[in-house]
């Protein structure tokens, strides 16, 4: 019972471990991928207003230090592409469905990826959006080889206790199983100068 016990604490503790291991990088990539698209939304306002795609295309492409960005965009008000960097475009309806409030930045987390849409704003005008989109590959990869060693933990200290709990219990089972041998062979022999030989001297002894 009491390893049962204590393997079920162990896989509640892990269980929330990894929910708070992937709370916090959910947090932090979806941080991370809303500041490098504001960075490039600051940086693109003279490219969208004069239609500079070769300059546009510069600024995206300082994106690819985010290994995990899979693709971006800057999108004209109308949702048309003006540079890309990646995968295909997804339709201009797709994105345009991304925003929940044109001046600032909308979010949307999916299984396998986030969506980060950061507006571009000159004098309170909209002249456009930087669409960014990066997997979450890194993040699953690091909570399976979390899951992994908290495995090894447990299986490394369920040994170790399993292992222990037989030490005491042999040391404990032992001589009493040698106390009722001798009692028992006193009763059917009538022997009272019978003992019952042990290497403790403590009180299991």
């Amino acid at each position: 019972i009491v390893l049962v016990v204590l393997c079920c604490t162990l896989l509640l503790v892990a269980a929330v471990f990894l929910a708070l291991q992937v709370r916090s990088g959910l947090r932090a990539t979806v941080h991370r991928v809303s500041v490098a698209a504001a960075m490039v939304a600051r940086n693109v306002t003279a490219a969208l207003e004069f239609e500079d795609e070769r300059q546009a295309a510069l600024l995206l492409d300082a994106l690819r230090a985010e290994v995990s960005v899979r693709q971006s965009l800057i999108l004209r008000p109308d949702g048309s592409v003006l540079a890309a960097l990646g995968e295909p475009a997804p339709s201009p309806q797709r994105t345009l469905a991304l925003r929940s409030d044109a001046e600032r930045i909308a979010q949307r987390l999916h299984l396998t990826y986030v969506e980060v849409l950061a507006p571009v704003l000159l004098r309170g005008e909209i002249l456009g959006h930087v669409y960014v989109q990066t997997n979450l590959r890194a993040l699953y990869f690091d909570l399976a080889a979390t899951f992994l060693m908290l495995m090894l933990v447990a299986l490394v200290g369920g040994w170790a206790a399993v292992r222990l709990s037989d030490r005491l219990q042999q040391r404990i089972v032992t001589p009493l199983q040698r106390l009722a041998l001798t009692m028992r062979d006193i009763s059917t022999s009538s022997n009272t100068n019978a003992q019952v030989h042990t290497s403790e001297r403590g009180e299991i002894g």
